[in-house]
């Protein structure tokens, strides 16, 4: 693991005056890692595991999360195999939950599960789109429509539903994050700051979303810059942070995987814990970045390269902040990749095996932290 010192500038942008002020209320903070005693670990848990051996998904992984009893739910859907896979909290394999399909308790397309009141599970089904809510121990309850495209979300404390997807009618088009109460009705849409819209085409749209135990929400954005945004439940933007490492140049649209140049930058995910802190995970090319792609091929007219080996193309970025202070803690640079971020302080890295993909879940601590040192 190399702990990396990177500068960094942090722009504070507290929302004491209207958003569309937010330009001129910009505090800036540099400096590198504030504290100099603390240290990121990754320590790999489990492999989940078949009953015979490495329990191989039929798909790559889109999700990784828990449920209430500690059991690993992986979404990895691919035609006509749709269904989740439970493993229980050891990693040995379960069972599928439900079956594809589009009935009551089908799936179509999983991408995402969540923890929701009451110890239920949400699955997110962008395909048919949905939201199905099961019971602790997996039984289908109800479902309720969502918008197509939805990728990710998150449960506040009072049981509200933040949707991240796409919508393009008038009065929502550039809003990424919709939010419906318990019932499944739809509440309101926001997401961007002032006057500011998402640019048209690619996934600018896209969006990482976790909870906070006083009933606000952190937002990162998933492509194009390092922003993260707090927001309270009824979809006013409390504050900003624009972290722009060396290691993460602002783009304005994703490009295409090639051998000659390095891949962009991404923000993978990001979760709050105990103490109050934010962590944020990101995808950076690894400096041999070529030996983890394929030879440049032409797909409709483009040059494009695979990605043969995302361990070799790629390194991973965790950063701890103290947004309270708006300082940089601690970060650690990892030399794999981990391309699924789960909301308890724990990485997913995802190796293809002989008949599908191999799923081992890392968990993420940090050791040294003094109150004193924020």
């Amino acid at each position: 693991m190399r702990d990396c010192r990177s500068a960094y500038s942090i722009n504070l942008l507290m929302l004491l005056i209207p958003a569309s002020m937010l330009a001129q209320a910009a505090k800036v903070v540099r400096g590198d890692p504030q504290c100099g005693s603390c240290r990121i670990a990754a320590v790999r848990l489990t492999t989940l595991q078949s009953s015979s051996g490495p329990g191989q998904v039929s798909a790559f992984p889109m999700s990784v999360s828990t449920d209430a009893r500690g059991r690993y739910i992986v979404t990895a859907s691919r035609e006509g195999d749709a269904a989740p896979w439970r493993f229980d909290s050891s990693g040995k394999f379960s069972d599928r939950i439900g079956r594809t399909g589009s009935g009551p308790g089908e799936y179509r397309d999983a991408v995402a599960v969540l923890r929701g009141p009451w110890d239920s599970v949400l699955v997110i089904d962008r395909a048919q789109p949905r939201v199905s809510i099961l019971s602790p121990s997996g039984t289908f309850v109800r479902s309720f429509p969502i918008p197509p495209l939805a990728i990710a979300g998150a449960v506040l404390p009072g049981g509200q539903l933040v949707i991240n997807a796409p919508i393009n009618d008038a009065d929502r088009v550039g809003l990424p994050l919709h939010v419906f109460d318990r019932a499944g009705k739809y509440q309101r849409s926001f997401g961007e700051a002032g006057s500011v819209t998402i640019p048209p085409g690619g996934d600018n749209w896209r969006r990482w979303v976790t909870s906070a135990s006083d009933g606000t929400l952190w937002v990162a954005e998933a492509t194009r810059r390092y922003r993260l945004t707090q927001w309270d439940s009824g979809g006013r933007m409390l504050q900003v942070v624009d972290v722009t490492p060396s290691w993460f140049k602002p783009y304005e649209r994703r490009e295409s995987y090639r051998r000659d140049r390095p891949p962009q930058s991404t923000v993978q995910g990001l979760w709050l814990d105990e103490q109050g802190l934010l962590w944020a995970v990101g995808s950076v090319a690894d400096a041999d970045f070529r030996a983890g792609m394929g030879p440049l091929i032409e797909v409709e007219g483009f040059p494009v390269s695979a990605i043969t080996d995302p361990d070799r193309a790629f390194d991973t970025i965790v950063d701890v902040f103290d947004v309270k202070k708006g300082l940089l803690v601690a970060e650690v640079r990892l030399p794999n990749a981990f391309p699924i971020v789960m909301t308890d302080g724990r990485l997913v890295r995802v190796r293809e095996g002989d008949e599908g993909y191999i799923v081992e879940i890392w968990n993420l601590s940090l050791t040294g932290a003094r109150q004193s040192d924020r």
